[in-house]
């Protein structure tokens, strides 16, 4: 499809070819057939944009803050990678527009919303510029019968003028006078207008002026002390009940002579984006309300509202951005709100240039400019781009353990959580245990519901795998088989674009040896659009499925939202795909026990991206701490820093920072201490209960009797690292900081630049796709060990009890992990000895509960049996979990 946006490093407008978006469950996907550019709102965003970088500072200093603190915390390198990640970007323009409905998500309840409808659209972000749009349900109203696509795009723009009108308070017979009549004045006039108050309109302009008059609003031409007399007459000698501000300027002369048109007591409301310098007597003499209007109404920029599609009750907040939107298209259905010849300029979308050179230039006077999409066109699944010079069956995971049960210590009082807590994931069970908003599903449900409806034959799950002769199941391998024949390097498929990806993971992935860059695919397609041309990806796509079942790729790197990895993982190893999948892996132990049975069934390779067991320092502590022989203390101290409002940390369906980031100390812990983890505890501090709470600590306990405690703290003091890990085994102190430095017994064994591991992990995951296409490969757990671990932790945080957790069936352990190669920075790490079996969910203890009896009639006492067989007799094995 095509979308206008503009490069935050400058330079014209552009029209770009993109992927179609992939709607989120609150969300509706529209077609759209006309959107309206708002020429003094769009304007200071190109204008800022083609600034310089001093003017870019000036303009957003809370941005030059966070480079600052970013810098001190963690040095220049990475601020500097943030800056310029930031400034790779590019801004969707456009939040006014009007279309026909394509999907619907199945969260957008209540609204009349169906596919074939057409739907006025909202939000900066969403409703683009674009031929298609995916638009919060909330921000998407169906268009009364007879007002045309080209009426309904004024929706969102309109609501602005009438969200600044009802805080004005005024109602029939009010004197209001509009100061400023470009589009969003012109608007605020009419509705004004339409709602029974009397309106003077002033500007400097002919044109403005002209459409103002033909409205019936009497039209006043800025001559200062005449004109304020001119105000004064029209209104009775009293003075104007509220001024609507809807101009734009830096100077502040403005506002300085509002009050002269004001009554006393009166209101004035700023729209626009005016200076204000005050000077507060004048204010002070007539006891002016001064109000700022923001944007749309109530609901907007919060994240409730908009994202997760959590409406206010309407006898609590009347007037929302949405129902100010019905408004709008309301006043158009009767005729009282007529907006067809405000439209000075349109354009096809193609030509969109050429309106922001228009608006840039003021060459010729205008107030609307409209965009008009040719919605016969055919849209193309995805976007082949041009190469970039100088670019040019499988076994794997077998026998992978099940997640199975086992009672804890002997004479333990224990309440056994079920695998599944309340909910559609752990993330539900938790927020409800924790007196928290229900989870929304993500777009994994989505997908995972579109397949199961697809699904006509195979396994209960919907995938389809050939039958080997012993009775197991396998998926094609054919697909990377011939690939290595050919002599090929690994096609890559890659799933997200944020920046974590590119300024991370990528270059990670090149240094590593990976060079076939096939198809890259996000839910926005203009991300997706700039990550390909500059990582020199051959297409971008339009969604995961696309790149999953791309012919040419062999791995899927997944680097999406976390509500997504387990289902992308399950969907791509039953491809036939090898799996990269950045932290987590699963937010559940159902998720978990998917992959483990994907990866059971795949001859793919499946690695998650927890990193830090592969870096040098971690690699040379461990090879220190394997001659110890006492338990072992590890004191793992994480200052994260405090995250912006709106951070995905804060978004419970992401498993906040307890599963989305502690889950990599977890990992740590258990890659220095190989001892199997016994039982797991974790303590939220402050509000968000278990999964939201900004500091945690979690203690594990290990077979050796050694413990492992990770202090998690949102606190970031100056001066100190983000990563302190303190090792203490009978002689042995060990010191790791901040990934620059290990200190041995007071004396510096390993120093350099900071290095967590990202490059030495991917090299890694390439010689595991080697090992596998020769036939060499051993077995490893693929992160499902720590990744259950830190569903453990979170169903104890939950319960504020201790998880026992332990291994599975006899003859199940999980493999061994291999060394690996050297690292050019430090010696090898030793090979691992043999992992622990994925444990299942966890028995929590809770001192001195009577836990209910889960013994069933014919079982020995304290064994958990299945309660729904799956294709396992529960008989045979008492304590696996089904």
């Amino acid at each position: 499809m095509k979308q206008v946006v503009q490069a935050v490093s400058g330079g014209a407008v552009e029209v770009l070819d993109v992927p179609a978006p992939r709607i989120g469950p609150t969300e509706v996907l529209v077609r759209t057939a006309a959107s309206i550019v708002s020429p003094g709102t769009e304007r200071a965003v190109t204008a800022l944009a083609q600034s310089g970088l001093l003017a870019k500072a000036r303009a957003r200093p809370d941005l030059v803050r966070q480079v600052v603190q970013r810098a001190r915390a963690d040095g220049i390198g990475p601020a500097a990678r943030a800056v310029r990640a930031r400034l790779g970007g590019d801004i969707p323009l456009g939040y006014s527009a009007a279309g026909t409905v394509l999907d619907v998500g199945e969260m957008v309840d209540g609204t009349g919303i169906a596919p074939g409808q057409l739907v006025a659209t909202g939000g900066a972000g969403w409703a683009n510029h674009a031929e298609v749009q995916a638009v919060p349900g909330l921000l998407c109203v169906p268009v009364p019968a007879g007002v045309p696509a080209a009426d309904a795009a004024f929706a969102t723009v309109a609501s602005i003028a009438l969200h600044g009108l009802r805080l004005a308070d005024v109602g029939p017979g009010a004197k209001v006078v509009v100061v400023g009549l470009g589009l969003v004045g012109q608007l605020a006039a009419r509705i004004a207008l339409a709602s029974g108050c009397d309106v003077a309109g002033i500007d400097v302009a002919d044109l403005p002026l002209a459409a103002a008059g033909r409205a019936g609003v009497l039209t006043l031409r800025e001559q200062g002390e005449a004109t304020t007399a001119a105000v004064a007459r029209w209104a009775r000698g009293r003075g104007a009940d509220a001024v609507l501000v809807c101009a734009a300027t830096r100077s502040s002369d403005l506002i300085g002579r509002v009050p002269a048109l004001c009554r006393d007591r009166a209101t004035v409301v700023i729209v626009g984006d005016v200076g204000l310098e005050l000077d507060r007597t004048p204010f002070y003499d007539r006891e002016l309300s001064v109000r700022f209007a923001r944007s749309y109404g109530p609901g907007r920029y919060e994240r409730a509202y908009e994202d997760w599609g959590v409406d206010y009750p309407a006898g609590q907040v009347r007037w929302t951005e949405g129902r100010n939107l019905e408004a709008v298209v309301d006043l158009l259905a009767t005729g009282r709100l007529k907006v067809a010849d405000l439209v000075t300029h349109s354009f096809a979308i193609d030509d969109a240039a050429d309106a922001y050179a228009l608006v840039e230039s003021r060459s010729e006077p205008y107030l609307a400019i409209r965009f008009d999409y040719d919605v016969s066109r055919t849209l193309p699944a995805s976007i082949v781009l041009p190469p970039r010079r100088g670019q040019p069956g499988r076994p794997g995971l077998a026998g992978l353990p099940a997640l199975s049960g086992q009672p804890g210590p002997a004479g333990a009082s224990r309440l056994s959580l079920p695998l599944r807590l309340p909910g559609s994931s752990l993330a539900a069970g938790l927020s409800r245990a924790a007196g928290g908003l229900p989870t929304l599903p993500g777009p994994a449900g989505a997908r995972r519901a579109a397949r199961a409806a697809r699904a006509g034959s195979g396994t209960p799950d919907g995938s389809t795998h050939d039958s080997t002769p012993d009775g197991s199941t396998h998926s094609d391998s054919t697909h990377s088989d011939s690939a290595r024949a050919a002599g090929r390097g690994y096609g890559i498929g890659w799933i997200g674009a944020g920046a974590f990806s590119a300024t991370v993971l990528l270059p990670a992935f090149r240094a590593a040896g990976f060079d076939r860059f096939v198809t890259v695919g996000s839910a926005g397609g203009l991300r997706a659009r700039r990550f390909g041309e500059r990582a020199g990806f051959t297409r971008i796509a339009g969604g995961p499925d696309a790149v999953i079942d791309d012919p040419d790729v062999d791995v899927v790197v997944i680097a999406t939202p976390h509500d997504a990895h387990a289902d992308l993982v399950v969907q791509a190893l039953e491809a036939g795909r090898h799996v990269w999948c950045e932290k987590p892996l699963a937010l559940s132990f159902d998720e978990l026990r998917a992959v483990a049975d994907a990866a059971s069934r795949s001859d793919g390779v499946l690695f998650t991206g927890f990193n830090r067991r592969w870096s040098p320092a971690a690699r040379l502590a461990r090879e220190h701490l394997d001659a110890r022989t006492s338990p072992l203390t590890l004191i793992y101290r994480v200052a994260a820093g405090k995250v912006a409002d709106g951070h995905w940390y804060a978004d419970r369906r992401q498993g906040g920072r307890l599963l989305g980031e502690v889950c990599h100390f977890v990992d740590t812990c258990a890659f220095l201490n190989p001892s199997e983890i016994v039982s797991v505890r974790a303590h939220p501090a402050g509000r968000g209960g278990a999964l939201l709470a900004d500091d945690v600590t979690v203690v594990l306990g290990h077979a050796d009797q050694s413990a492992s405690v990770i202090v998690y703290s949102s606190a970031r003091p100056a001066g100190i690292g983000k990563e302190r890990l303190e090792a203490l085994a009978s002689g042995t102190h060990l010191v790791l900081d901040d990934f620059r430095s290990l200190t041995v017994g007071g004396r510096t064994v390993w120093q350099g630049r900071q290095d967590k591991g990202h490059e030495a992990a991917v090299r890694e995951f390439h010689r595991r796709l080697r090992d596998a296409a020769a036939g060499t490969a051993g077995q490893a757990d693929g992160g499902l060990v720590t990744s259950a671990h830190v569903l453990a932790a979170a169903a104890a945080a939950a319960a504020d009890a201790t998880a026992t957790v332990s291994a599975g069936q006899a003859g199940q352990a999980g493999p061994a992990e291999p060394a690996g190669p050297a690292e050019p920075a430090g010696p090898a790490g030793p090979a691992g000895p043999a992992g622990p079996a994925v444990p299942a969910g966890p028995a929590v203890t809770r001192g001195g509960a009577r836990p209910p009896d889960h013994t069933a009639p014919g079982t020995p006492s304290g064994t958990n049996t299945p309660n729904t067989p799956n294709g396992t007799d529960g008989t045979a094995t008492p304590n696996a979990v089904p």
